[in-house]
């Protein structure tokens, strides 16, 4: 969000770095919320196809949410709204 914000007054490998270092953090937490199931899924006896299965479960509903909620729809917005503002003021 913070490329996108920002657009208009930084390079553009800077906006594009924004967005690196946002699906570090997806990727990043994915991982983490897909060890940490398998390993809680171990801890409850669960054999290891289960935990496997659960360990997936759990990595698909962490990148697809942090896919929307980070990289996908707050930008699309923030640049609509920039694009929109930008337009204004040069039209008035």
């Amino acid at each position: 969000e913070l490329g996108e914000s920002f657009r208009p007054l930084i390079p553009l490998w800077m906006v594009r770095a924004t967005y690196g270092i946002a699906i570090t953090y997806a990727v990043a937490d994915t991982i983490d919320k897909a060890r940490k199931s398998y390993h809680r899924s171990l801890d409850c006896e669960d054999d290891h196809g289960m935990a496997i299965r659960r360990s997936i479960d759990a990595g698909l509903y962490t990148i697809t949410w942090q896919t929307l909620a980070s990289i996908v729809v707050p930008p699309f917005f923030i640049n609509r709204a920039m694009a929109g503002t930008r337009y204004l003021l040069t039209r008035f």
